[in-house]
């Protein structure tokens, strides 16, 4: 039935309350599809939504649309933007055909730039267009596809991200579904003093000890090492990384030793927040809290997190749980009937992104480090998980500030990262 004009009027009548009400139903794009520039009260109603734009799960025609018509409009007011490169790039291309050569005159104010489901040639593309932009200093990357030629392609990328918009950028993240980086460095005097805060997944340990040493100002760093090295490094071609404070380092695809950690605690020495997670098949060194007390003790330590995957029951729980009486916080180590080894970590246990696998759970159940950490996890990988609906709930109600969610049952994952995204 067509709308009349008192029905029209009723809807505008609505106070702004109710209003807002109903945007938080619709996404950006249709909040400023369907109110901005109706009249100048629905206009100002929504301008905090004109601050927050997500140009993501956006039909071609709408996209036109708004470049053309209502982003030149408001692109003074956007803080935040979300650029998607979905339909086989064919989004971002249109974003780059209105605003390649004018993002900052247009964007004047943009602070954070999130890009999501790129390649590593529409990425380039893109990062070609950011220039001049004087505020926008975080760049959040999603979904980078796993599209390398070689090496050396990966570092240039890496440079090119590190150097953008006239190296103003000083924090970038990329999330768990991106593809790992090589750091494959021929320039030895590359140096990125403007990079503060970086979150990143990289192929080796090598690659981490290069990348950390082009960053001398770094002070947060998340690191995903995400397989083995063929060559070991030793610790004396190693300086020190003297402005990190804040260490997230995690490896569950090979197994570690201690003389490999020792490396990276070794680069760290002023870190204030420091996290682990790995897996090891049988070196007793890094269950064994001696070995790490002696590493550990040196450091300005305010927050410890250690996950330790143990795939060796030759060291009982109460042995392993009895070395580590040095450490001010309570240890937990919970075996599984020589099915999958055992599991040592730390309570409390705070971090932004948890990687849980059905095993573990089976194991650890309802557990405290669930509880401990529910309300920090921004980011959460379940694993190997039956078809149950029950064990992934009890999970999720504990974990309340979910940005990203990615689930694998039975072979088939499940990401809800557009359903949590901001």
């Amino acid at each position: 039935m067509p709308l009349s004009l008192s029905t029209i009027n009723k809807f505008e009548r609505l106070p702004d309350e109710v209003l807002l009400v109903i945007c938080r139903y619709l996404s950006s794009i249709e909040i400023l599809s369907a109110f901005y520039g109706l009249n100048t009260r629905l206009s100002q109603t929504i301008s905090g939504y004109c601050q927050y734009v997500s140009l993501s799960q956006v039909s071609y025609k709408r996209l036109t649309c708004i470049c053309s018509s209502i982003l030149p409009k408001i692109g003074l007011n956007i803080h935040s933007l979300i650029v998607s490169d979905e339909w086989q790039g064919l989004l971002s291309k249109v974003f780059l055909e209105h605003f390649d050569e004018c993002m900052s005159s247009i964007f004047p104010h943009l602070k954070r730039l999130t890009l999501i489901a790129f390649t590593p040639t529409s990425l380039k593309l893109f990062l070609n267009g950011l220039k001049n932009l004087p505020e926008l200093s975080e760049l959040d990357i999603r979904l980078l596809s796993d599209k390398f030629n070689d090496e050396n392609e990966s570092w240039m990328l890496m440079h090119q991200l590190f150097t953008i918009n006239e190296n103003r950028v000083t924090s970038i993240l990329f999330d768990g579904d991106s593809a790992p980086f090589s750091c494959e460095i021929n320039d030895a005097d590359a140096c990125y003093p403007n990079i503060e805060k970086l979150t990143i997944k990289l192929n080796t340990l090598e690659d981490f000890h290069n990348l950390l040493t082009k960053l001398p100002k770094i002070h947060f760093l998340d690191v995903t090492i995400n397989k083995i090295d063929l060559a070991f490094i030793e610790d004396h071609q190693l300086l020190p990384a003297c402005e990190l404070k804040e260490f997230f380092f995690r490896s569950m695809n090979f197994s570690w030793n201690f003389d490999e950690l020792k490396t990276v605690l070794n680069r760290i020495p002023n870190v204030e927040n420091l996290s682990i997670r790995i897996l090891t098949e049988d070196d007793s060194r890094l269950v064994v809290g001696h070995e790490f007390f002696s590493q550990l003790s040196t450091l300005p330590l305010k927050i410890f997190n250690y996950i330790l995957f143990y795939l060796d029951c030759s060291i009982d729980q109460t042995t392993i749980i009895s070395t580590w009486q040095q450490f001010r916080q309570e240890m937990i180590c919970v075996e599984n009937d020589n099915k999958f080894g055992c599991v040592l970590y730390t309570l409390p246990f705070t971090t932004p992104q948890l990687t849980v696998f059905y095993p573990l759970i089976s194991v650890v159940g309802n557990s405290d480090l669930i509880k401990s950490c529910g309300e920090t996890i921004k980011s959460l990988c379940l694993y190997k998980f039956p078809p149950h609906i029950a064990e992934i709930y009890i999970i999720l109600t504990k974990c309340r500030r979910i940005k990203h969610l990615t689930i694998e049952i039975d072979n088939y994952i499940e990401s809800s990262k557009s359903l949590f995204s901001i």
